[in-house]
């Protein structure tokens, strides 16, 4: 099987590998993990790709409105164990709240969420073999936080964590400018859909911070060592 840094689908976009970080146990694992937005419906060649790349769970992790406007095809799909788990009831790209500081929606999201975080992390550690596919809308905010922490748990270092958060504004760019291009709203908001390394950098000082580390916010959530092993084996 043929395996991708970045997956090049239609109407999936930043759809990347969590595989070829280095970490204390070697190198992660393509095929394992794949992260991604879903802001249109996956045409057919999608859906064969993905399923020919071996995804056979999907967590969807956007909020209830979303997920009832626009019902995910891999809920009706045979042979792929769908969760649907929000993680922020909103797109903080695209909903002004917190002063459109990506950072405290972050926050708010750590802070608020905490079952659905433990529901989506032993969700995965309990997912059948295969790869297990995570989205949201842009793949950036919601998706980018559930990324820091596995990467985290596979033992990935900071700089690479923040850099795999860093690079989805690269690829959101080409669908932004072309999506929006007449919509004045959304052009003259474009910096609210960037991935500056700061905001996520600032969210890990909050939580190291608050909990000592992210490996002290999954105890304080309830999320156990055995939980916490299945999920790292999955990456090697």
């Amino acid at each position: 099987m043929a395996t991708y840094k970045r997956l090049p689908l239609k109407n999936i976009i930043n759809c990347r590998d969590l595989g070829g970080y280095p970490c204390d146990s070697g190198v992660t694992e393509f095929g394992r993990f794949l992260r991604c937005a879903i802001p249109e419906t996956p045409d057919e060649n999608d859906i064969v790709e993905l399923l020919k790349y071996g995804v056979n769970t999907v967590i969807d992790l956007r909020d209830e409105a979303e997920a009832q406007r626009n019902p995910s095809v891999f809920k009706f799909l045979d042979g792929v164990d769908y969760h649907h788990i929000c993680l922020l009831e909103f797109n903080p790209a695209a909903v002004e709240c917190f002063g459109r500081d990506l950072e405290k929606s972050y926050e708010y999201s750590i802070e608020h969420h905490k079952a659905d975080y433990k529901k989506a992390l032993e969700a995965i550690a309990d997912a059948k073999d295969g790869c297990v596919m995570y989205h949201c809308y842009f793949g950036k905010d919601r998706t980018g936080l559930l990324s820091v922490i596995l990467l985290y748990i596979a033992g990935v270092c900071m700089e690479d964590i923040i850099a795999d958060y860093q690079v989805s504004y690269t690829y959101l760019l080409p669908f932004i400018q072309r999506r929006f291009a007449d919509d004045p709203v959304w052009s003259c908001e474009e910096e609210f859909f960037k991935s500056e390394a700061d905001i996520i950098a600032q969210l890990i000082a909050f939580i190291n911070g608050k909990y000592g580390d992210i490996g002290g916010y999954l105890k304080d959530i309830g999320i156990s060592d055995e939980t916490v092993t299945k999920i790292k084996k999955r990456f090697f």
